[in-house]
């Protein structure tokens, strides 16, 4: 029978900050991939719809391309979703897109289109977020 001063000393030297920004950065796809999700629905990261409205004329012309008009997806060649990431800050995530609209959008649309809404929070820290975490955390205690 061993001792539990090998996995006392384990414990001692797990950091949750760590494991939670590891966890982060392998799950950053699935965030991105659900704030696509969100602003493609016209959400923001704070609940509110994505405003100001389309001008008629953006509205005409993406009737014309056969586009979402009827509210504001921030989407139209692709490029500014194609871009969308998110990363670790120690155990905080931050969101971006790497699109050179992103600051345009971003100053005109708000910095809340970047980000995850309370329920998708939710669905993200509960799904692959938790899953990562726990999977790193066992590695280190070695279960």
């Amino acid at each position: 029978m061993g001792t539990i001063t090998p996995l006392l000393e384990k414990i001692k030297a797990f950091s949750v900050s760590e494991i939670a920004s590891k966890a982060i950065t392998e799950t950053s796809e699935t965030a991105a991939d659900l704030n696509a999700m969100q602003m493609f629905i016209g959400i923001r990261s704070d609940g509110k719809e994505i405003n100001p409205q389309y001008s008629p004329f953006t509205i005409q012309e993406k009737k014309k391309k056969g586009q979402v008009s009827d509210r504001v997806t921030l989407q139209d060649t692709g490029a500014f979703y194609k871009g969308l990431g998110a990363k670790a800050n120690g155990d905080i995530i931050s969101f971006f897109s790497t699109d050179e609209k992103s600051g345009k959008l971003e100053k005109k649309y708000g910095k809340q289109i970047f980000g995850l809404t309370n329920e998708n929070k939710k669905i993200y820290i509960k799904g692959e977020l938790s899953k990562a975490f726990f999977k790193n955390a066992r590695k280190i205690i070695g279960k």
